[in-house]
């Protein structure tokens, strides 16, 4: 099920034990987390519930990246769990890794970057969580073209 958060009725956020916001630490990102927070003090939702999520790419990212990630989760108190793609034997690979292995991009018609290097890790964070019931936040803009628009 997909919940819009920028409606103008807001659905209930307390029918969620836990909410996982995933932060690439760029603007869509940094919006879905504050409209989140908003909700949640709009609420009485308390701040514990929230978890950010950031799934590392490795030198794939921008220098700075992942201070970003952790400060705009400090402006609101909310702790940042940091995960990297692992294969199935549980070795670790950067973005950059994984592309020299494969020989090729991820692409629209490729699209293992999205679900190995963000999906994937992420739900280990929810694994973690443990129990309950859990709202899993992106930040997409559908604006960004008419693929993604489709999408969403």
């Amino acid at each position: 099920m997909q919940l819009r958060l920028f409606e103008p009725e807001a659905p209930p956020l307390k029918n969620f034990r836990w909410i996982v916001v995933n932060s690439s630490g760029g603007k869509d990102s940094q919006t879905a987390l504050r409209q989140v927070v908003q909700i949640c003090d709009q609420q009485q939702v308390s701040r514990e519930r929230i978890h950010v999520s950031h799934q590392d790419l490795g030198e794939a990212e921008w220098p700075g990246t992942m201070d970003l990630v952790k400060r705009q989760a400090a402006c609101y108190g909310l702790p940042v769990t940091v995960t990297r793609y692992r294969t199935q034997k549980g070795e670790e690979l950067t973005l950059l890794d994984n592309v020299q292995k494969r020989g090729k991009w991820p692409s629209s018609q490729q699209r293992y970057c999205t679900s190995d290097f963000k999906r994937g890790p992420g739900s280990r964070v929810i694994t973690q969580l443990g129990a309950g019931s859990v709202l899993n936040v992106y930040g997409f803009r559908a604006e960004e073209s008419p693929a993604r628009a489709k999408k969403h």
